[in-house]
């Protein structure tokens, strides 16, 4: 838990590298964790990598798909692609 809420901070203070450390270290010490694959789809949407985050979505989703973290990002993903239905 530690190394996402770390992960968490530094996206907040928006040193990007770190908070991909620190969520590479919570899924490899919980590798069935879906928050994790989440919170990185928020990182790659801040940094304008649709293909990131889609990954990390595929991924989040294929953990725990009715997690209501991954449902949310999934939403805000798909309204960055304009995907207004399926976003809602």
């Amino acid at each position: 838990y530690i190394h996402n809420e770390l992960g968490n901070l530094q996206l907040r203070l928006g040193n990007r590298d770190s908070a991909s450390y620190h969520f590479d270290i919570a899924s490899t010490l919980s590798p069935t964790w879906a928050i994790p694959w989440s919170n990185r789809m928020r990182l790659h949407l801040m940094a304008g990598s649709a293909d990131k985050a889609r990954e990390a979505y595929r991924i989040a989703d294929s953990l725990q798909s009715d997690l209501a973290f991954v449902r949310m990002n999934a939403g805000l993903m798909m309204e960055q692609e304009k995907r207004w239905l399926d976003a809602e």
